[in-house]
């Protein structure tokens, strides 16, 4: 399922490029040269319809809600027939006025060629004063004058513009992708913030699995805790305070019940026994910052051989 989310991915990403680089910029260059001045700003508007339809094709891949992808979904269509709309309106435009510049030049060579046929029979006429050549000059002149007629308005390849509005090729070229892209923005957003999850939801019910698939019990723990917490304290085993080295502080030394007490690099000094049966060579007990006193250092080791002898 993840392979054909992804390859659906790459087709709308390639999709959407293809509009933007197919339909932008021809939209561009039409509006360029109809606006003029500041107006030119407007352009940024096709940035806009850009944005929403790139948000429309990502939203309908990769949204967890159905509706958020439905109506992105629906968005990206719209948008991409609007947008290939302008595009063949641009296009019907300008091939129109490429026809009828076409036409013009060929209507005014044909009645130059006409005006230059009407010359040469006036200059005949007005030599011989015949009836047949008079009869000559009337066909040859309403000849030309036929030929220079133009195609009938149903003919012609942009009759279909002639069912869209009236300001539609002026400012709805321009303003509409501004507008449809506005409105998709905040369809989007409206439908991702009342129909999807909160901010928060998506975390919390990451959480709560996590602690759902949390076991109760670890594996090597067969007694359950309450009876470490819970449990009756021997006899207390008689410890001597620790030896004091030469400086005076009990950071280090051996006491007479053979604990020893070894300071370490983060302050803290450490109880141990030394046993033959260990790896290390020795049994730790516990470890106490160093700025305890010796009654309280003594308490520390006397509570950590209870512990070891109970478990």
């Amino acid at each position: 399922m993840s392979k054909i989310h992804n390859q659906l991915k790459t087709v709308n990403g390639l999709l959407c490029l293809l509009l933007t680089i197919g339909i932008l910029p021809v939209l561009i260059w039409h509006s360029w040269g109809v606006l003029s001045g500041v107006a030119r700003v407007s352009l940024l508007g096709y940035a806009i319809a850009d944005l929403a339809l790139w948000s429309s094709a990502i939203f309908a891949v990769t949204a967890a809600s159905g509706l958020v992808r439905a109506v992105a979904l629906a968005s990206k269509a719209l948008l991409a027939a609007l947008l290939l709309l302008c595009a063949a309106s641009v296009i019907t435009i300008h091939a129109g006025d490429q026809r009828r510049e076409v036409a013009a030049d060929r209507a005014a060579a044909a009645e130059a060629k006409r005006l230059a046929t009407i010359a040469g029979h006036a200059k005949e006429l007005a030599a011989t004063s015949g009836r047949s050549v008079a009869r000559e000059f009337l066909e040859t002149a309403g000849s030309a004058s036929g030929a220079t007629s133009l195609p009938s308005p149903g003919d012609s390849p942009d009759a279909w513009m002639e069912a869209l509005p009236a300001w539609w090729p002026g400012i709805g070229i321009i303003a509409t992708p501004t507008l449809a892209g506005l409105f998709v923005i905040v369809l989007l957003t409206a439908v991702v913030a009342l129909g999807g999850p909160g901010p928060g939801a998506e975390r919390s019910t990451i959480e709560e699995e996590a602690f759902e698939e949390v076991p109760t019990r670890r594996v090597g723990f067969a007694t359950p805790r309450r009876q470490y917490v819970n449990f009756s304290r021997r006899g207390t085993v008689p410890t001597e305070a620790p030896t004091p080295p030469a400086g005076g502080h009990p950071d280090a030394g051996v006491d007479a019940g053979g604990i020893r007490y070894e300071k370490k690099k983060n302050g803290r000094v450490e109880a141990w026994i030394p046993d033959a049966s260990t790896a290390r060579g020795k049994r730790y007990l516990t470890s106490f910052p160093a700025s305890l006193s010796i009654e309280e250092q003594a308490a520390r080791v006397r509570s950590a051989m209870a512990r070891k002898e109970a478990a």
